[in-house]
């Protein structure tokens, strides 16, 4: 059974919880706190018996007092249901972009759809005798792909740098803007930040930044195989003209490559040939239901594994798996390995950061003991052989040089 097939069917069978273990993989359970309002007025009535003829005049002050401050609330509420919310200039910039990016272009199951169409329209172009019917084809095909952010991102870099060549400030920042713009409506380019994911020896988590196209996952807590600090996996997103991605391509190579501070962390052979776009998986009926999209779009990456103290390190190749909009997954295809990540709630993250730093603690301490046991022992090792400022010599050793078998 093929890795595609068993991903598949693990998918299709069990449900959502069994996967991803919202327990813990989301946030914690919100406590629903129910504020009693009591009103003042009841509040305070009852408290206080004043003699009626003494206080009227503070009476009726009082209540005037109270009828203007009513009135005065009154009027802010109005004024303030009249007035719109005051946002910062960037903040109405950023939704306006948001906004537009929703509007714009398509995602999930959708977007599966569309890039279909675009197959067959492409096919049928290709086979059509008719150049009216091929020119009304290529119109078809370019206007649908104008709904496709990845493909936008795509074209739009490569005239980028096309007009970067030839000199063309003004044009090569417009696309750069236009690339940036399309690149934010991709969700395998929305990871950044922490996740959490349970590996072999229990929940860790991992913090997912970019370096150009490249998703690159770093231990934030470790365990015995792969410590924190280490690269976890890495995923070149690059996008390809037809819409899909340049995954395992010589250009993530050539990234660490240049960085010789992680260079050697990477095999020197990512790409295997030339690069392919991985279909992504289609879930039945009920999966799909269970997960809120029917495909769930995959990335060829590389995945870091070890033995024991991080010995025998080695890169393989490896799936980013995107389900839904809250969830991914990494698998290790050459061991059957796989994990599932979330977003941890700042409950857990700090839980796992004191566990992580009491777990140094105890080693340290296991280091620090051990030390002293070598240093024991050093000391009743000189007090053997009587080791002094000069040479030394152990007991009875006057004659040593001059024993049989010393020098053979």
């Amino acid at each position: 059974m093929t890795m595609r097939n068993l991903l598949l069917l693990i998918l299709s069978l069990a449900p959502a919880e069994s996967f991803l273990s919202p327990t813990v993989l989301q946030s914690s359970t919100r406590r629903h706190l129910s504020h009693e309002s009591t009103s003042c007025r009841s509040a305070s009535r009852g408290l206080f018996d004043f003699d009626k003829d003494e206080n009227d005049a503070s009476d009726e002050t009082s209540n005037s007092s109270l009828n203007n401050n009513n009135n005065n609330n009154q009027r802010r509420r109005r004024q303030s249901r009249r007035r719109p919310h005051q946002l910062s200039p960037e903040r109405r910039q950023r939704l306006e972009r948001e906004k537009d990016r929703e509007s714009r272009f398509l995602s999930g199951d959708e977007l599966q759809q569309l890039r279909q169409q675009v197959m067959d329209l492409r096919h049928e172009l290709q086979v059509s005798p008719s150049q009216s019917r091929q020119r009304e084809l290529e119109q078809t095909i370019l206007k649908a792909q104008q709904m496709d952010a990845e493909f936008i991102y795509q074209v739009a870099t490569e005239r980028a740098e096309a007009a970067e060549q030839e000199g063309q400030v003004m044009d090569a920042a417009r696309y750069r803007q236009e690339a940036l713009h399309a690149r934010a409506a991709l969700p395998q380019f929305n990871l950044e930040g922490l996740w959490v994911g349970k590996f072999n020896e229990g929940f860790e988590i991992i913090n997912c930044t970019y370096r150009g196209d490249t998703l690159i996952a770093t231990k934030v807590t470790g365990d015995r195989n792969v410590p924190k600090g280490e690269a976890s996996f890495t995923v070149d997103l690059s996008p390809l003209a037809d819409g899909g991605s340049l995954q395992g391509s010589s250009k993530q190579q050539n990234l660490f490559e240049q960085d010789e501070a992680v260079g050697a962390l990477f095999p020197s052979n990512i790409g295997g040939g030339a690069p392919q776009p991985l279909e992504p998986i289609e879930l039945n009926q009920e999966a799909a239901e269970q997960w809120g999209s029917r495909f769930l779009q995959r990335f060829q990456g590389m995945g870091q594994a070890a033995s024991r103290d991080f010995r025998n390190a080695q890169w393989m190749e490896g799936q980013l798996i995107l389900v839904g909009t809250s969830y991914f997954s990494f698998a290790w295809l050459p061991i059957g390995h796989q994990v599932f990540f979330g977003r941890p709630s700042a409950e857990m993250t700090l839980k796992l950061l004191r566990e992580s730093k009491k777990q140094e603690e105890m080693e340290q301490s296991d280091e620090r003991v051990h030390l002293q046991r070598c240093w024991e022992e050093t000391e009743l090792l000189e007090d053997d052989l009587e080791v002094g400022e000069s040479m030394f010599h152990s007991h009875e050793q006057q004659d040593y040089y001059t024993m049989e078998g010393c020098f053979e």
